[in-house]
């Protein structure tokens, strides 16, 4: 049985062969199939589509766009087209970030420089509408625009880079003007801790001079009650001491005390102190004389002499 199939199979691959050299030969003989183009977006308004969405510190560098989502050759009718794109962007200009603040002035720290490269990529859709095209970008790695500071000009005050001569001058000019500060401040504190002193000092002595005052005070009211009570309850060779000490006394509210009890007293020895005591303060006394009428030359005689004083 084998036998008998084995030529037939041969004929039958012979057969195929044979045909398919003939479909073979016929076709690179035919000519090219004329297939209707794709429908793509143009390129330019898918550029200008993601140069609107950039941030204004970038810039576009190149744009290139893969095939469309699709098989190759089929158009992609009244549908959606959706692309896969990548461009290259560029940072304009050099980013910062706040490093410090020093006084008035705000250092910053470099981020990037300009020039900085970066690779965007994402899904780019294209739908036709109304005779032109309507295309959304959705880029997927923004993030790689994130976190890259700021431009110089849009920090306020003065700013400086850090490290560089303009911040190291910066920095010279804060430390000296902290310390032209700082001794300002000492100097300023100094005066008022002078003045303070005075002050301080001039109460302190005003109130010792009050506290001497009332000791003054304090010690002369017992003496004068000590001298009242002496003159109203004591003996009466205790009172007599006491007026006779008080009339040869520096003190003249005693004194003036003494003269006037001792004027009131009936006593003939304390009047003798009283007059003894006046006597010895006076080193010149007026005489007043008087003319009677029984002695009628006494008047002559007043009217002769003038006014007398005893030495």
């Amino acid at each position: 049985m084998v036998r008998l199939l084995r030529p037939f199979m041969l004929i039958l691959i012979f057969l195929i062969g044979g045909a398919w050299s003939a479909y073979s030969a016929s076709a690179e003989n035919r000519p090219p199939l004329d297939l209707p183009p794709l429908d793509l977006p143009p390129l330019d308004l898918q550029r200008e589509q993601l140069v609107r969405e950039l941030p204004p510190l970038w810039r576009l560098e190149s744009f290139t766009v893969a095939a469309p989502d699709g098989k190759a050759g089929e158009s992609a009718g009244d549908g959606p087209v959706v692309q896969f794109f990548t461009a290259g962007i560029g940072l304009t200009v050099a980013t910062y970030v706040i490093d410090s603040q020093r006084g008035p002035f705000t250092l910053l720290r470099q981020v990037a420089e300009s020039g900085l490269k970066k690779t965007l990529s994402g899904l780019v859709k294209s739908v036709r509408r109304d005779g032109g095209w309507v295309v959304r970008l959705g880029i997927q790695n923004g993030y790689a625009m994130d976190a890259i500071g700021q431009p110089m000009d849009r920090f306020p005050g003065r700013t400086a880079v850090l490290g560089s001569p303009e911040a190291v001058k910066l920095l010279e000019e804060l430390d000296t003007s902290v310390t032209r500060q700082q001794e300002a401040a000492a100097e300023q504190a100094r005066r008022q801790q002078e003045g303070l002193d005075r002050q301080l000092a001039v109460v302190k002595a005003e109130a010792q001079r009050m506290v001497a005052d009332r000791a003054l005070i304090d010690q002369r009211a017992a003496a004068l009650a000590e001298f009242k009570r002496q003159l109203l309850e004591g003996e009466r060779t205790v009172r007599i001491a006491t007026l006779e000490a008080a009339l040869n006394g520096k003190d003249a509210s005693l004194r003036a005390m003494a003269f006037s009890a001792a004027f009131a007293n009936r006593d003939a020895v304390v009047a003798n102190l009283a007059l003894r005591a006046f006597l010895a303060q006076k080193k010149t006394l007026p005489v007043q004389l008087f003319a009677t009428r029984e002695n009628k030359d006494s008047e002559f005689v007043l009217n002769n002499l003038g006014p007398l004083s005893l030495n």
